[in-house]
């Protein structure tokens, strides 16, 4: 799985004698994950095992770096791009919506490569919004917008991103609320110490980023976002 943020900045975390690719990479996983993800193939949306082909994967990196802290935290920008979303209730109903659209369950009947992270946003539209991006259609066609999705799908097409947000990488598998709570009071009170302004006040908004197997607890890569203001 390609984790590597698209530019890296010029602090001395990045000045190693490895490749500009690993430093990027150590930069968004983590220590505890690196290991784990690095060199991975993009996990399906679709459920079952991963795909081997290249059209049915898009690895495009979404995520700016701007910062880097030492404490243990990202700050990145989310960069601007087509995605689906709806809104849901439980996690496996909301991967099952969102899988039909990319296998081909639009108005158009195109199939898109299986694209990651899922993002889950607490407190969106008084509720919870889960949504991937749009990326490469599997026919290799290009220059044209996404296909609206099929009417009562519950979904809608969003340009999502463009918004920057502090980043913290969850050890745990799965993130109950109690451990969101632990994590999200420690990102917060770090941003403070940093002057570092969160956007919301709310502190019940907050998203979860995932990545691998989107349908089982195996080797996944957790982190929480907040979205701050530079």
């Amino acid at each position: 799985m390609k984790l590597s943020c698209r530019s890296c900045s010029s602090s001395s975390s990045c000045s190693s004698s490895s490749s500009s690719s690993s430093s990027c990479h150590r930069h968004l996983t983590r220590h505890h994950t690196r290991r784990q993800f690095h060199g991975r193939r993009s996990v399906s949306v679709r459920s079952g095992a991963s795909s081997s082909s290249s059209s049915r994967v898009d690895d495009t990196a979404i995520f700016t770096l701007l910062r880097a802290s030492e404490k243990g935290y990202d700050l990145r920008l989310i960069d601007a791009h087509p995605a689906v979303q709806t809104t849901y209730t439980n996690r496996g109903d909301g991967i099952e919506k969102l899988a039909k659209y990319f296998d081909g369950v639009n108005a158009d009947g195109v199939q898109f490569a299986s694209t990651q992270p899922l993002f889950m946003w607490h407190g969106e539209e008084g509720g919870k919004v889960m949504r991937l991006r749009v990326g490469k259609r599997v026919d290799g066609e290009t220059g044209s917008l996404p296909p609206a999705p099929e009417p009562g799908s519950e979904l809608a097409l969003t340009v999502a991103g463009g918004n920057a947000v502090a980043v913290i990488v969850v050890k745990e598998q799965n993130v109950t609320p109690d451990v969101a709570k632990v994590y999200l009071s420690r990102l917060r009170e770090m941003l403070a110490e940093d002057g570092i302004k969160t956007k919301h006040a709310d502190e019940s908004r907050f998203g979860v980023c995932q990545y691998g197997e989107l349908y089982t607890m195996a080797e996944r890569l957790n982190e929480l976002l907040v979205e701050v203001a530079l």
